[in-house]
């Protein structure tokens, strides 16, 4: 998160979160960018840029699968994004997403 470089002392301010698992489970991605935010948000700051990076990224063909992994709940959570993108495919481009991206969206990238 960036803060007015030319006002404060210290104006960035990152995290670096290490997943347990790989995951393409974007409501664990959005947990984990979640609770990075948490622990590096200062109250009182005026932000005026914000980012996610994910490193690493592999195939789902190649993800080794984890002995103590909790199968059950992400083949739910497939399930669920499954028909997430399977509803966004016939109406249009988030016709439904995840509440954590706002419902009110004034920014957006300019590529």
């Amino acid at each position: 998160i960036l803060t007015d470089r030319f006002r404060s002392a210290n104006p960035y301010r990152t995290v670096c979160i290490n997943l347990a698992t790989p995951t393409a489970d974007t409501f664990a991605l959005v947990a984990a960018a979640k609770n990075g935010l948490r622990s590096i948000f200062v109250e009182g700051l005026q932000y005026s840029k914000a980012g996610v990076v994910f490193n690493n990224l592999v195939s789902t063909n190649n993800k080794q699968q984890e002995f103590f992994c909790s199968e059950p709940q992400a083949e739910s959570n497939s399930r669920v994004l499954a028909a997430i993108d399977s509803l966004n495919h016939r109406w249009g481009k988030d016709t439904v997403f995840v509440a954590a991206e706002g419902i009110n969206k004034v920014w957006s990238m300019k590529q």
